[in-house]
C-alpha cells in the first residue's frame, strides 16, 4: 500500500487491527495539544471526553479518561488547519486548530447546553466559533428536498436552502458581533452540511448529474478555504466516488487531477483520496503535493504498546427475548472466548442510525447463507436505547448471528476510539487468530459481501 500502516494491539488478548493513516503527518507536522477540565462533575457525569480528529481520509477518535478532578490531556494530528468536534456526555462541541496549536478547554458538567470556554491558541476565535456552532448547526442538517424532485428541481431546492441558512447566519452574526473569519467558517459548515444531507437525493441521479451537483459553482470545489471545514471532506469523497465511475482507471483520474487543478491543498486531498481508494497501488511523485504532510511516505510497521480496553460496565447480550448482563467488561475477551476458532464479522451500530437499520434488514439473509461456514456475525449496539434494541431483535436471527449492547456511553467511546470507528455503522472481519482481515468490508445489503466472505473465510 502507499499509505502508512500502523498496528494497534487491543489488550493482551490479541485483537490486531491494521489501520490506514494519512501519510506521514505525525512525522512532519507538530501535534495539536488539547487539555482542559470538566468542572462541577456530578455522580452521573461522563468520565470520558473524546476529541474527534476529523482528518480528510480517516476519522480518529481520542477517547480520554478524566482524572478525579475532571482534568484531561491528549494530542491529535491535523495535517492542516480545520475544524473538528469534541464529544462529551452525548454532546458535540465545535473547535478549530492548526498544527502545533495548544488548546485549553473548560466544560461545565451542570450546563452542557452551553459551549465550552477556550483559552490558549486561537481562544477568541474558538470561543465565538464554538458558540455559533452550538447555536446554528442543528438547523443545517434539516431535509430540504425529496426523492420525487428532478435534478433541476433539486438544484433549486438546494440553492434555496443554502441562501436561507446564510440569512440565518447573517442575523446571528449581526446580533453577536461575529468575527468575519468565524462567520466565513460557519457559512462553510452550513454549505457542506447541506451538501451531505442531500446525499440520498444525489445518490439516485445518473453519474453525470451527480458530478454537476458536486462541482456546482456554489461549492467552489477548487477553493482551498473549503479545507478548513470538516464536512468538505465527505463532499470530496462523494465527488470522487462518482468520478471513479466515469473514468477508465486510477491513472486516468490522476491525470485529470494533475491537468485540471493547480498545485494546491485541494489537489493534495484528491491525490490522498485516490491513494486510499485505488484498487491497485499508485505511484504519485511527492513533488506534486503542495503540503508534505499529505504526500505518500514509506510504510511504518512500528507496533505501539498494548492498549487497555477494560470497560466501565458489563456488556449485555440478547437472549430469550431479554437483555442479560454477560460476565465480560472487555469486548476483545468476549470475542476471543466465545468465538474461538471462528471468523467474526463484527458490526458496530446504533438503533437510531438509518444506514445501520438498512444493513440489519439484510443481515439475516447473509448470516443464513453462511450458516455452515466458519464465520459468526456479531452485532454490538452502542449509544442506543436498550428497549428499542430489544424490540428490533424480537423477530429473530439465524443461529450464527449474535447480538450485544453496551449501554454505557463512556465504554462505547473507548471501543470506538480503539477500533478507529469514525461512526455508525462500522464493520470488521476478524480472523480466528484475532487479526483484522479487513476494517471496511462490504456491509449487509451490498451484493459484494457474499464474494468477499467466500474469499476471506477459510
Amino acid at each position: 500500500m502507499i499509505s502508512n500502516i500502523f498496528k494497534l494491539l487491543l489488550t493482551g488478548v490479541g485483537i490486531l487491527i491494521s489501520i490506514p493513516v494519512l501519510s506521514s503527518q505525525t512525522q512532519t507536522v507538530p501535534p495539536v495539544k488539547i487539555s482542559g477540565q470538566v468542572k462541577n462533575l456530578q455522580k452521573k457525569s461522563a468520565r470520558v471526553i473524546t476529541p474527534i480528529e476529523c482528518n480528510p481520509v480517516k476519522i480518529k477518535r481520542h477517547a480520554t479518561n478524566l482524572d478525579s478532578l475532571g482534568r484531561f490531556s491528549t494530542e491529535m494530528n491535523l495535517p492542516f488547519g480545520h475544524d473538528f468536534t469534541i464529544y462529551y456526555d452525548r454532546k458535540f462541541y465545535g473547535a478549530y486548530a492548526e498544527p502545533g496549536d495548544s488548546l485549553y478547554i473548560e466544560i461545565d458538567a451542570t450546563d452542557l447546553n452551553s459551549a465550552p470556554k477556550f483559552s490558549g491558541d486561537r481562544a477568541e476565535f474558538n470561543n465565538q466559533f464554538s458558540k455559533a456552532y452550538k447555536s446554528l448547526t442543528g438547523g443545517f442538517y434539516k431535509e430540504f428536498s425529496d426523492l420525487t424532485r428532478s435534478t433541476d428541481e433539486f438544484r433549486e431546492d438546494l440553492y434555496r436552502k443554502i441562501y436561507s441558512d446564510r440569512k440565518v447566519i447573517a442575523a446571528y452574526s449581526d446580533s453577536v458581533g461575529l468575527r468575519p473569519d468565524v462567520r466565513e467558517l460557519i457559512e462553510r459548515c452550513a454549505l457542506f452540511s447541506v451538501a451531505n444531507t442531500a446525499m440520498d437525493n444525489i445518490g439516485r441521479m445518473p453519474y453525470s448529474d451527480r458530478l454537476s451537483i458536486f462541482t456546482d459553482s456554489v461549492f467552489e470545489i477548487g477553493n482551498d478555504e473549503n479545507c478548513k471545514e470538516l464536512m468538505y471532506f465527505p463532499h470530496v469523497s462523494n465527488y470522487l466516488s462518482s468520478l471513479f465511475h466515469t473514468t477508465e482507471n486510477a491513472d486516468s483520474l490522476l491525470a485529470v487531477f494533475t491537468e485540471t487543478y493547480p498545485k494546491s491543498l485541494t489537489r493534495d486531498l484528491f491525490y490522498s483520496y485516490l491513494l486510499e481508494g485505488a484498487d491497485e497501488p499508485l505511484t504519485i511523485d511527492p513533488a506534486l503535493f503542495s503540503l508534505v504532510a499529505l504526500a505518500p511516505a514509506q510504510e511504518d510497521d512500528t507496533n505501539p504498546q498494548p492498549t487497555d480496553m477494560i470497560l466501565n460496565d458489563y456488556i449485555y447480550e440478547f437472549a430469550d427475548g431479554q437483555s442479560k448482563a454477560t460476565n465480560f467488561n472487555n469486548l476483545a475477551e468476549l470475542l476471543k472466548e466465545r468465538y474461538a476458532g471462528k471468523y467474526i464479522y463484527l458490526d458496530l451500530w446504533a438503533t437510531w442510525c438509518g444506514p445501520c437499520l438498512m444493513a440489519h434488514k439484510s443481515l439475516p439473509e447473509v448470516a443464513q447463507f453462511f450458516k455452515d461456514d466458519n464465520v459468526v456475525f456479531v452485532s454490538v449496539a452502542m449509544k442506543s436505547d436498550p428497549s428499542a434494541w430489544r424490540k428490533m431483535l424480537m423477530a429473530g436471527f439465524p443461529s450464527n448471528s449474535f447480538h450485544y449492547i453496551i449501554p454505557d456511553d463512556d465504554s462505547a467511546e473507548q471501543i470506538m476510539s480503539r477500533l478507529a470507528a469514525g461512526g455508525f455503522p462500522s464493520f470488521y472481519l476478524i480472523a480466528p487468530d484475532g487479526s483484522i482481515v479487513n476494517n471496511d468490508p462490504p456491509r449487509p445489503g451490498n451484493p459484494e459481501i457474499f464474494d468477499f466472505l467466500r474469499t476471506n473465510v477459510k
